[in-house]
């Protein structure tokens, strides 16, 4: 994975050349248009929860870094992912945990 940015961009202009496996694998088992974005590195904190964001396809944010999601209404299982739905009908969709990263190695390194 490797970032991509030219000179005099700003940060809006910073984005992924790829994503981390995590996330692609999620994009495939979810490909739901409702969603909003899917998480790296998540934390649930009730009634929140909190990650490293991807793929928003409002591009609100800038790719990979950290948000803290409106109050969450609802959760659920699909296709083996977590999927959390907020107070304003947005869905995230959880693609890895950060329990799951082991030592909390950096980011870029999770598979």
């Amino acid at each position: 994975m490797y970032w991509i940015k030219t000179y005099g961009a700003k940060l809006s202009d910073f984005r992924f050349h790829r994503y981390p496996t995590v996330i692609e694998r999620a994009r495939v088992a979810i490909s739901d248009p409702d969603v909003v974005g899917y998480l790296l590195c998540a934390l649930e904190l009730p009634p929140k929860i909190t990650g490293l964001l991807f793929c928003d396809p409002a591009q609100r944010h800038p790719e990979g870094l950290p948000i803290h999601a409106l109050p969450v209404v609802d959760r659920s299982q699909r296709a083996g992912y977590d999927v959390f739905t907020t107070i304003d009908g947005g869905v995230f969709v959880v693609a890895h945990w950060l329990f799951e990263n082991g030592a909390l190695d950096r980011f870029d390194r999770v598979h």
